[in-house]
């Protein structure tokens, strides 16, 4: 068993290969044809189904599943499209993603770790979101590049009340496994603007704190800073 999608920026040791989880994910394959009904959440329906026991093939690998990790924006056009997504047999999970999205009018960003997926994209991706203030806590900045436990997490058009709760209660769990009683205490904030945008968003995977704020980010139009012992998501 394994989980991809485990660091920034960091390649995956996958036997004697050494590739991103995204790469990883071009070379696995769907063991049978698959049939997707419009939705909303079309994109955490194909994750559930490819982690059912199966249904993807990893030639060359001992893995019963692998993570899909996405991140897409609300849209309403897409989800009233054509009734039905097929995707045959042997068909990668990366271009079953992006067959997914062709059907929807989305493109997609493949940022290494993780899919982002939108109407389109007129301003090019950046490749971070953080913006350096000089705040910075030092601990904390370590721990915004680790995993959120336990494993997969589904976001699907959250308020930011929601997120923001989410995201303290998994800081505070994080912090416990790894200090236990003397663990410091970290704080995650939105600012109002940040609240109402994150709503348009859904993400779903296993992700790290600072990949899932930028993906928020590139898909919301705000940046993510650390100020002191609070880690910030903002609108810009």
């Amino acid at each position: 068993m394994a989980v991809l999608g485990l660091g920034r920026n960091q390649a995956q040791m996958i036997g004697d290969r050494i590739m991103s989880p995204n790469q990883f994910l071009a070379k696995t394959t769907l063991t049978k044809d698959i049939g997707l009904g419009k939705s909303s959440d079309i994109y955490a329906r194909f994750a559930d189904t490819i982690s059912e026991p199966g249904m993807i093939s990893t030639t060359g690998f001992e893995l019963s599943y692998v993570h899909v990790n996405v991140a897409w924006e609300s849209n309403p056009v897409g989800d009233i499209g054509s009734p039905w997504t097929f995707l045959g047999k042997g068909t990668s999970v990366m271009d079953a993603i992006r067959q997914i999205a062709r059907s929807r009018h989305e493109v997609i960003a493949d940022r290494q770790n993780y899919v982002v997926i939108r109407r389109s994209f007129d301003v090019p991706l950046l490749k971070s979101y953080q913006i350096k203030n000089g705040k910075e806590d030092s601990e904390l900045t370590k721990w915004v590049n680790t995993i959120i436990p336990p494993g997969r997490t589904d976001l699907l058009r959250l308020n930011g009340n929601l997120v923001e709760e989410f995201l303290n209660i998994k800081l505070k769990e994080s912090l416990s496994l790894a200090y236990g009683a003397n663990a410091p205490s970290f704080t995650f904030a939105m600012d109002d603007k940040a609240k109402l945008a994150v709503a348009k968003v859904s993400v779903v995977g296993c992700w790290v704190y600072s990949e899932l704020l930028d993906a928020y980010c590139a898909l919301a139009g705000l940046h993510w800073e650390i100020e002191g012992k609070t880690l910030w998501l903002k609108a810009d």
